[in-house]
């Protein structure tokens, strides 16, 4: 069925199995979907990024998981674990949590697109990143990490805007159920590798809801520091205010 996002016609696969994912099915693990398609990790040819194209095993304390890139069968997960993760409160969001699940689905949908159109090397700075249980073979944390200017709306809170781009880390999330585990960290850092190493910046920003202090702690421990906050007007607006923080090597 096509439909208009943004400007672009795009065909999305209403089958019954996208219905289903609509309304948040899983089952009785929390972080296990019950995906038709086989969602077991496979190593692939060629895979876009360049950091990134090398999957990445970590060991936490009870958890072994992979990094790597976001496969298409993938993204009603990916949808999923955002809309778990940010749109919970307040709890008038949560008559809304259907269209974040299909903002969120569109846009990777036109991302992964967009990127499987090239048939040069990619040189857009532009990843999405997942964390894979090897035991379970799901996935339990995302991330997406693009390079934007300086002075656009993620910025204009603050009062030091200056010329360049900048890259920039969004949607970091890890399912509750499996939190504390060094999974956020191992995204975060797979992250700083991939701006480092293969954009070759030399410092990344993200933000930080005001009041999450795990997620603050776990940005200072990682050599973060805080440049700024939003205005207090913007919770009138039904916003949640937002830390802004940066890393330089």
């Amino acid at each position: 069925m096509p439909l208009v996002c943004g400007g672009f016609v795009v065909n999305v696969p209403f089958s019954p199995s996208f219905i289903q994912h609509l309304s948040y099915p899983y089952c009785k693990h929390s972080f296990c979907f019950q995906c038709k398609k086989n969602t077991s990790w496979k190593p692939r040819h060629t895979i876009y990024g360049v950091a990134a194209s090398v999957s990445e095993q970590v060991q936490s304390n009870v958890a072994l998981y992979h990094v790597r890139p976001l496969e298409r069968h993938e993204i009603y997960q990916f949808a999923y674990i955002c809309n778990e993760c940010f749109h919970t409160f307040p709890r008038w969001k949560w008559l809304l949590r259907p269209l974040f699940f299909l903002e969120t689905f569109l846009g990777l949908l036109l991302l992964l697109n967009r990127k499987e159109s090239e048939k040069e090397v990619i040189t857009e700075e532009d990843e999405v990143l997942v964390a894979q249980d090897v035991t379970t073979g799901c996935l339990v944390g995302v991330v997406q990490l693009s390079t934007i200017p300086q002075g656009s709306q993620v910025f204009q809170a603050f009062s030091k805007v200056q010329q360049g781009k900048i890259p920039y880390v969004y949607n970091l999330a890890v399912l509750p159920s499996m939190r504390r585990r060094g999974i956020g960290r191992g995204l975060l850092q797979k992250c700083e590798e991939i701006v480092r190493e293969g954009w070759k910046y030399r410092r990344i920003g993200l933000h930080s809801i005001v009041g999450n202090d795990g997620a603050e702690r776990l940005y200072q421990s990682l050599g973060y520091s805080k440049k700024g906050c939003d205005p207090f007007w913007v919770s009138f607006l039904g916003m949640s205010r937002r830390n802004y923080w940066e890393k330089e090597w």
